[in-house]
């Protein structure tokens, strides 16, 4: 079992939050991409679900 010191302890915690927080991100844009998007496309560009579902 290895112990680490108070300062690197506190270091790897805050390396851990980064790393939390940026996967929270990450989600949260790509149910954005995939959710919110779309929608606004059919709602306010008044596309067909065919258009916003065809791929370039």
């Amino acid at each position: 079992m290895v112990i680490l010191p108070a300062a690197a302890h506190s270091g790897l915690k805050f390396a851990a939050l980064w790393l939390w927080t940026a996967y929270a991100v990450s989600a949260y844009g790509s149910g954005l991409g995939f959710g919110a998007l779309p929608l606004i496309a059919v709602l306010v560009l008044h596309a067909s679900p065919a258009q916003v579902a065809e791929t370039a």
